[in-house]
């Protein structure tokens, strides 16, 4: 009896830690990506989603910045958070500052990377970012507030 519960206990835990697991470990591949081009050669943002699961799991966001160059490619970590919407812009004379537009709660955000690949010219560039809370300008619509169609 005292065996038959422990291996029904321990196989409890092992199954809870490996949903836990599945929500926060970001090894695992996220369940929805969008990439968006820029106007500058080899640069670009993923904004990749994960869903979360269980009812205290919530939705995970992370945007990173890529660049290409001459075969080989980079990533930084720009914005990351909690049941977030994002939609990225750039300003058009510049398209090295970027605008995210967004809705939900963050936790990591970088307003200047810079992407290097090799010591040659053209190898990096170094990428300006505004965010822009759709609540704190008092709009509660993500839609409306930034565009999205």
């Amino acid at each position: 009896m005292k065996r038959g519960c422990f291996l029904l206990l321990l196989c409890s835990v092992v199954i809870f830690a490996s949903i836990c697991s599945r929500c926060y470990n970001p090894v695992w591949k996220p369940d929805h990506v969008t990439t968006v081009k820029l106007p500058i050669d080899g640069v670009f943002y993923t904004v990749e989603s994960y869903y979360g699961r269980g009812a205290i799991a919530p939705d995970v966001t992370r945007v990173y910045a890529h660049l290409e160059y001459a075969g080989k490619t980079t990533k930084a970590l720009v914005l990351q958070g909690e049941d977030l919407l994002v939609k990225i812009t750039w300003d058009f004379d510049n398209p090295r500052k970027v605008t995210f537009c967004f809705s939900g709660f963050t936790g990591i955000f970088q307003n200047q990377v810079t992407l290097s690949v090799g010591g040659t010219p053209g190898s990096s560039v170094t990428m300006h970012h505004n965010i822009m809370d759709c609540k704190s300008i008092g709009c509660f619509n993500f839609n409306k507030c930034c565009g999205s169609d």
